[in-house]
Formats: structure tokens, sequence, C-alpha cells
């Protein structure tokens, strides 16, 4: 924003307090013709107010992107243009990783609700397998083959199992909630997630040594860019240490009675040199090797951070696909379970209590594949942000 934009909203609102940094570091052409060093002393949530003229020479971006990096509000005193430039930057920068971080969310909300809806398919086919051997223990009270705790074991049972179903419809409910939310559509709007159509099978597994790319990132490519200018920068200071040829030529018409005229001309070449400055080329060059060094240094920490970040999505991913096929194996063999203590139960050969625990085996198997489903496809995604292709493929 501009300093007439804060100096309208002061005015406006003088009763409130200054909603803006309480230290600003004020730049001018003269006293503080390079503000870098005195930026990188400002504390967190300070301020700049900036007040040089137009810089064609990328020491703009180069401000912005150490003010972003240390958290420092920037402010353009008198000139909305520069102002709204700025901002165009900033936001060309962080744009796509802005992006990038929301089709995550989106993503991984709606995969949340598959694994919510799952979880009530499988809660309520407990109420209903509950509700079968309550009614079976009834009848077999009834015939006086078993006792009444049998019965009372089932209604507890059956009174958990309807709890739990209450339970998963509520999550259902709240994470329909936060999906509206992460779009922005509030609650008035009825919308929801519809049922995944890709199967988590046929996601591929990402092979453990596969070499993981994430140049694409946005945070990667800024700050990037704000090396090639701290660059820029240092060819700039070295270069007072190179002579300045000026050269220069000039053409006169005199007349002295308009009747008769004479003309002269001049050109030639001029070289200056510093033979010594005081060591200002000297420390110029010196700081902006230091400017450089640091910003290099910011680009290794992201560029690892950034990596380290695409072989956790890896593992986890991995972690996922394996456990998915791991589950499968387990439903199957706690349906068989199952289906053997209910003949034996109803033979009088097993207690009650066995078919519970069976049924309560089959349940948490259900649960876990579901979760290992929802969690493969949240790892692709998590690990498509990692690389920076979320929203362009």
């Amino acid at each position: 924003m501009t300093l007439a934009n804060t100096a309208f909203h002061l005015n406006a609102r003088r009763h409130r307090a200054w909603p803006g940094p309480r230290l600003i570091l004020v730049t001018d052409d003269v006293r503080l013709p390079d503000p870098g060093p005195a930026i990188r002393r400002l504390p967190v949530g300070s301020g700049v107010l900036l007040r040089h003229g137009n810089d064609n020479s990328g020491g703009d971006a180069a401000m912005l992107a150490l003010c972003r990096v240390r958290r420092i509000s920037v402010l353009v005193a008198g000139d909305w243009r520069r102002a709204a430039r700025l901002g165009a930057e900033a936001q060309e920068k962080s744009i796509d990783a802005v992006r990038n971080e929301l089709v995550f969310e989106v993503t991984r909300i709606f995969h949340t609700i598959g694994k919510a809806r799952r979880f009530v398919q499988t809660a309520d086919a407990a109420v209903a397998s509950m509700e079968k051997n309550l009614s079976t223990a009834k009848s077999r009270f009834q015939e006086g083959a078993t006792m009444k705790t049998d019965v009372l074991d089932a209604e507890v049972r059956l009174a958990e199992a309807r709890e739990n179903l209450v339970r998963a419809r509520s999550t259902v409910a709240i994470s329909e909630t936060i999906f509206r939310n992460v779009l922005g559509v509030g609650e008035k709007e009825n919308v929801t997630a519809a049922e995944a159509a890709d199967r988590p099978g046929s996601v591929p597994i990402v092979v453990m040594n596969e070499s993981l790319d994430v140049s694409g990132r946005a945070e990667l490519l800024a700050a990037q860019k704000a090396v090639a200018v701290t660059e820029r920068q240092m060819r700039a200071a070295q270069g007072g240490r190179r002579p300045r040829v000026n050269a220069f030529a000039s053409y006169d018409l005199d007349s002295g009675d308009v009747r008769r005229y004479a003309d002269s001309w001049l050109a030639g070449v001029s070289v200056e040199v510093d033979v010594f400055d005081g060591f200002l080329t000297k420390n110029k060059v010196a700081e902006a090797r230091a400017n450089l060094d640091v910003a290099r240094e910011q680009l290794r920490k992201l560029e690892l951070g950034l990596q380290l970040e695409a072989k956790q999505a890896q593992l986890n991913l991995t972690e996922a696909q394996s456990r998915l096929e791991t589950t499968a194996q387990v439903i199957t063999q706690a349906e068989e379970s199952v289906q053997i203590t209910k003949e034996r139960y109803g033979q009088g050969l097993a207690l009650l209590t066995q078919l519970f625990d069976a049924e309560t085996a089959l349940t948490a198997a259900r649960q876990r594949r579901a979760a290992a489903e929802v969690d493969v496809l949240i790892a692709r995604a998590a690990l498509d942000k990692a690389l920076g292709k979320n929203w362009k493929e």
C-alpha cells in the first residue's frame, strides 16, 4: 500500500491504534543508498518506508525478497504505481505456492470425506450384525440354550455399535463443513464431495530410489530469482573498480552579422579512473559478496527442505500402498473367522463373547482398509504437492 492510503486510514481512525509496524526504516537515496544491511538488522514485524527513486536495476526486487524472508512490511511513499508493481511481483512469486497448497488441502479434505463415509458404512454393517447377534441370543435364551447374560451382553454391544455409528456420521458432517469452508462457499450452499471415481489400487508405487525433482516448486523459483538479483548487484558493485569512459562531441555555428558564418566542432574521449576512493568500492564489493553468500545459503537451505518434504511424501506413499495390500488379506481372514464362529455359536460350541470378538476384529479390519485406501490417495496428492505439480497437471 502507498503512504497516502496509510495516512487516510490513520486520519479516519484516530481513535484506534496504529495497525502497522511499530518500527519503520525510512530509505533515502543520499543518506541510505543501500538499505539491505539495515533491513537485516530489523526485528521481525518491522516495516520499511521506500522513498528511493524509480529503480530499474533490480534493487526493488532484491529488497522485496529480503523483506519477505524477514517478514517485514513494505510501504511505498507517494507512488501508487510502484507500490502496485512491487505487490504484483510479490504475488507473482507466491501465487503458485498458494495454489499448490490450496489444491492439496482441497484434495486431502475430499478424500477425508470419502474415508469418513466408509467408516459410516462399516459402522452400519456392525450395527446390523449386532442386531442379528441379539436376535440369535434372545432365541437361544427362550429355548433355554443360553443364559440371560448373553442377551444383556448383546444389548450392550449393540448400543456401543450404534454409538460408533452416530460418531461416524458426525465425522462426515464435520468433514463436509470443513470442505465447504476450504472452498469458500459457506454453509448456505449445498456443496459436498462426490464419490471418488479413482480406485486406490490404481495408484502406482513410487520407487524408493527414484530421483525427486523439486525444481518446479514456486518457492524454489522465487529463491533462485533472488539469487540472480543479488548476483547482478554483485557485478554492479565490482563495476566501481573499472575505468569509466565518456565520449563527447559538439558543433557550433557562429555569425556576427548574419551574413558571414563560422563553424567549429569539438570531439573527444575522457577516461576516469578512481585512484583512491576511501575503500568505498572495496567495502561495497565485500557487502555485495556477503549478501550473495546469504542468498545462496538460503537457496540451499530451501532446496534441502523441499527435497526432505518430497522424500517424506514418497516414503508415506510407499507405506500406505503396503498397508493397503496387507489389509486386503486381513479382511478376508476376519470374514472367514466371523462365519466360522457364528456356526459354532449356533451349534453351542462357542461362546457369544467369542463371536463379539470376531465381529469387532472384522469391523477394525474394515476400518483399517478404508483408512489405507484414502491414505494412498492423500499420500499421492502430498507427493504431487512436494514436487510442485498439483494445480498444473
